[in-house]
C-alpha cells in the first residue's frame, strides 16, 4: 500500500521544544503512527508537509526521512482549496504516487482522485470560538469544515469527538472510526527517589505538591485550579504546594496576575518549561495531578498521570470520564469547590489513593499504542478495498 503522509506537526513555536522531544497531543499522536507504520513491510510511506524550509529540514531530522514539502503553507492552501473545491498545485501530481492519503494532524487537502484518510481529534475551534484565536476565524472554520467533509474516512479518538463531528459536519456515522490513543512506555519506567528529589530539589519544591502538566490557556481551567488550591484549609497549603508546569499558550495573558500571587504568597511555583525527564520525576512524586480541563477530545494526560502512578483528578464532562473510567476523582470542572473538595480528600486519605492508583494501572493497559495502530490499519484496509472497486 502507497500511503500519503501529512507530516506537519513541526511548526516554528514547536522548535525548541521538538528539539528536546516535547511534542503537543497531536505531535505524539503523530510520531507514533509514523515509527509504526515504517515497521510494516506491506506500506510505503511518502510524506508530505505544508510547512517552510526551516521546519521542513528539523521534521525531516525528527522523523529521518525525507520529505516532500509543498510551497504554500497550510492555511493559505486550504483556504484557496476549499473556495476552489479540488486539489492545487503540487498536490494533483503528488496524489498520483499513493493509494490513500492519511493526515494525522488536521491538516487535511482536498483531494479527488485519491482517497483521505484524516483523524479529527476534536472540533473545538467550532463549538468553542471563545477558545480560539479570531484571526481569520470564519474563514479557518470555513476551510476546516470544508476539508474534513471531503475526506473519504475520519478517525477520531472518542465516542465524545464522535457525537460533535457528527453533529456538526455533514458525514455519516459508518465514515467515522473511533481509535484510541495510546501512551509512551516512558512514562511507566520508574524514576529512582534519589532522582525524583534531586528535581524537586532543583526547583525549591520542599512539600507534597499538586502538579498540572499543560499548556496555559484558557481551555485548561487553571484559573479555577488555583481559585481550588487557594481555598484549601490553611493546614493543607501549609504542607503542599501547586506546581504548574507548561508554556504561555494563547489567551494565557489573564492568567499572570493570578499566578504571580500563588508564587507571591508561597503556595506554588510557576515552571514554564522543563526538559521530559524531569516531567516524568515530577509526575512520579505528586500528590495528585490535576487535569480538571474544561473540553478534550481525549485527553491523554489522563493516561499518562495513570502510568505515572499517581492519583489523578480530572473532569466529569466531554471524553475525560470515558478515558478515566474508575479511576480518577471526577469532578465538575465549573465548580471550584468540587476541585478543592477532591483535593483534601486525595491529601487526607492515603487508602483512596492506593485505590485510584491501582485502578489506574488497569485502566493504561486498555490503551495501548500496538492496538491503536491496529486499529488504523483496519481503517487503511477498508478503504483501500473499497477505494479499489
Amino acid at each position: 500500500m502507497q500511503l500519503g503522509f501529512g507530516v506537519t506537526f513541526i511548526s516554528a513555536r514547536l522548535q525548541a521544544r521538538v528539539q528536546d522531544t516535547k511534542l503537543d497531543g497531536i505531535g505524539i499522536y503523530t510520531k507514533a503512527i509514523w515509527d509504526a507504520l515504517q515497521q510494516e513491510q506491506d506500506v510505503e510511506l511518502y510524506p508530505l508537509t505544508f510547512t517552510d524550509k526551516k521546519s521542513l529540514q528539523l521534521t525531516s531530522k525528527f522523523l529521518h526521512s525525507e520529505i516532500s514539502a509543498t510551497p504554500l503553507p497550510y492555511p493559505l492552501h486550504s483556504g484557496l482549496s476549499a473556495i476552489l473545491k479540488r486539489p492545487i498545485g503540487e498536490l494533483k501530481k503528488y496524489e498520483q504516487q499513493i493509494d490513500i492519503f492519511f493526515a494525522p494532524d488536521h491538516h487535511i487537502p482536498i483531494l479527488h482522485n485519491t482517497p483521505v484518510v484524516a483523524t479529527v481529534m476534536d472540533i473545538i475551534p467550532l463549538i468553542h470560538p471563545e477558545w480560539a484565536s479570531s484571526r481569520l476565524r470564519s474563514l479557518k472554520n470555513y476551510a476546516f469544515k470544508r476539508a474534513v467533509e471531503s475526506a473519504t474516512h475520519i478517525i477520531t479518538v472518542s465516542q465524545h469527538s464522535k457525537s460533535d463531528i457528527l453533529q456538526n459536519f455533514a458525514i455519516e456515522a459508518e465514515n467515522i472510526s473511533v481509535v484510541p490513543l495510546g501512551v509512551e512506555e516512558r512514562f511507566f519506567e520508574r524514576v529512582s527517589v534519589e532522582e525524583r528529589e534531586q528535581v524537586q530539589k532543583k526547583y525549591q519544591i520542599e512539600r507534597e505538591f499538586f502538579l498540572f502538566v499543560g499548556t496555559l490557556q484558557p481551555r485548561k481551567n487553571i484559573l479555577r485550579m488555583i481559585d481550588a488550591y487557594m481555598q484549601l484549609p490553611q493546614s493543607i497549603k501549609d504542607e503542599t504546594m501547586l506546581v504548574l508546569v507548561g508554556q504561555d499558550g494563547w489567551g494565557s495573558d489573564a492568567l499572570q496576575e493570578r499566578i504571580d500571587r500563588l508564587i507571591t504568597s508561597q503556595s506554588g511555583l510557576w515552571l514554564s518549561y522543563l526538559p521530559q525527564e524531569e516531567i516524568y520525576s515530577l509526575m512520579q512524586s505528586a500528590k495528585a495531578i490535576l487535569y480538571p480541563s474544561l473540553y478534550e477530545g481525549f485527553g491523554l494526560p489522563i493516561l499518562e498521570g495513570f502510568a505515572s502512578q499517581t492519583p489523578l483528578i480530572t473532569s466529569n464532562i466531554t471524553s475525560m470520564p470515558e478515558v478515566a473510567g474508575d479511576a480518577a476523582l471526577l469532578v465538575d470542572p465549573y465548580t471550584i469547590d468540587e476541585i478543592t473538595e477532591a483535593m483534601i480528600a486525595l491529601f487526607r486519605d492515603e487508602q483512596l489513593c492506593k485505590e485510584l492508583v491501582n485502578r489506574g494501572r488497569l485502566r493504561v493497559e486498555q490503551f495501548t499504542w500496538q492496538n491503536s495502530i491496529e486499529k488504523h490499519r483496519e481503517v487503511f484496509q477498508l478503504v483501500d478495498a473499497y477505494s479499489s472497486k
